[in-house]
């Protein structure tokens, strides 16, 4: 549950302790603060099912699968695999080193399949994104990895590690601010946060969007994925990641991540798209989370066809696109 007592300059920890480093709401307005804690109500550091249920503790159901074929071979899978959804065996080593490398193929399962794009053997490592193939989702080790502590492939499922402060973003609002002790810039890759929320269906999304009140806008995030489309609402149940505010020209980038390679859930990772500075705003595009070449949405101005009833984009960036993007399908 997360603190609800604060006031002007607030070092207060978001997460209630539940983050490795604290996550202070600083140089923020009781009005913000109000504002904020009328609609979120728990903090969490993975996201969970509407009943509450982790996604730790659970296999997608059939409702999130995008056809029938995929159901079926959900079913055929969920029925061929063990208790634990998830599947990493490697070689037990006496060697007190970093395993899971981008060098242990023979003997660690999920490297040999799907690789380690990590850039070294060490927990706080960047992600190599000019190496991760932009059409396959980032595969780690599963939290099951009898390597434990000692496993370098498993970066996500760590939590937040990088100093974050939320404060006033100059577009408006609370956002998310880089907020070093010191005067270190974030490489490219590093990885930020989860974007957690509760996971909804199409159906529970359209419902949610329809009955929320407009100005608490809409913080849902969709993953869709050959073979499943998943909804992330932070909006009551969440973590950092919600605070992200959208930029035409961000800093981060969403990266779809799988703990194992069974049939567990997709999760949405949070990694540095270039270098950050202190002090900056952190932010990705809400209408083009993955970094792609080509944005999905156009720019548009005042008066053009669709702009009509759309929330103009204060994003403030040379490229900016002039409008907030919408997903119409919901």
């Amino acid at each position: 549950m997360v603190s609800r007592h604060v006031s002007g300059r607030h070092e207060a920890d978001l997460s209630s302790g539940t983050e490795p480093v604290p996550i202070p709401l600083v140089e923020t307005d009781r009005q913000s603060i109000e504002d904020l804690f009328r609609v979120f109500h728990n903090y969490v550091t993975d996201s969970v099912l509407p009943d509450g249920t982790p996604l730790s503790n659970s296999v997608p159901p059939y409702t999130y699968f995008n056809d029938d074929r995929q159901r079926q071979q959900q079913q055929q899978d969920s029925d061929d695999q063990p208790d634990d959804p998830y599947i990493c065996t490697c070689i037990e080593s006496s060697d007190s080193s970093w395993l899971c490398t981008a060098q242990d193929g023979d003997s660690c399962d999920c490297v040999a399949q799907f690789g380690n794009f990590y850039s070294a053997a060490q927990h706080e490592t960047p992600l190599n994104l000019k190496a991760l193939p932009p059409s396959l989702p980032l595969v780690e080790c599963s939290p099951s990895c009898p390597c434990a502590e000692r496993c370098s492939n498993r970066r996500t499922q760590l939590c937040v590690r990088i100093p974050i402060a939320i404060r006033l973003s100059p577009s408006g609002g609370l956002g998310a601010f880089y907020d070093p002790p010191n005067e270190t810039s974030l490489p490219s890759g590093t990885f930020l946060s989860l974007y957690a929320g509760e996971y909804l269906t199409t159906s529970q999304a359209r419902t949610r969007w329809s009955e929320t009140p407009r100005d608490q806008g809409n913080y849902t995030l969709s993953l869709r994925l050959p073979e499943m489309t998943v909804h992330i609402d932070p909006r009551h149940v969440g973590n950092v990641g919600r605070f992200l505010n959208h930029s035409c020209q961000p800093n981060c980038l969403i990266e779809v991540v799988r703990w194992g390679g069974g049939p567990g859930w997709p999760r949405a990772a949070i990694f540095a798209k270039r270098q950050v500075e202190p002090g900056e705003e952190l932010t990705f595009d809400y209408a083009n989370a993955s970094g792609a070449s080509q944005a999905i949405w156009p720019r548009e101005k005042a008066g053009e066809s669709g702009s009509e009833g759309r929330t103009r984009c204060r994003c403030g960036a040379k490229q900016c696109r002039g409008f907030m993007p919408f997903d119409e399908t919901l």
